[in-house]
């Protein structure tokens, strides 16, 4: 089987330098229907995040994916499945 993933923007992280303690937040598998809800809270606390998108879901719910990329502090990356 062939792995396929790209990038919509953003450049890929995987360490950075710093002696403060950091956590990556990231969601898989959406949009979903919760997505409203948990974009404002992200927003709420101006926390960024990255979203793995699922594009049978991106099809089912158009107007969530339109939020996440609309999103500041979001990275979207779809995948395949």
């Amino acid at each position: 089987m062939k792995s396929r993933s790209y990038q919509v923007f953003g450049n890929m992280v995987d360490r950075i330098d710093t002696d403060e303690k950091v956590v990556a937040l990231t969601f898989d598998d959406g949009p979903n229907q919760k997505v409203p809800e948990l974009l404002a809270l992200l927003d709420e606390y101006s926390v960024p995040a990255t979203f793995f998108l699922v594009g049978r879901d991106i099809e089912t719910h158009p107007e969530e994916m339109r939020m996440i990329i609309n999103s500041s502090e979001i990275t979207p990356i779809p995948i395949q499945e």
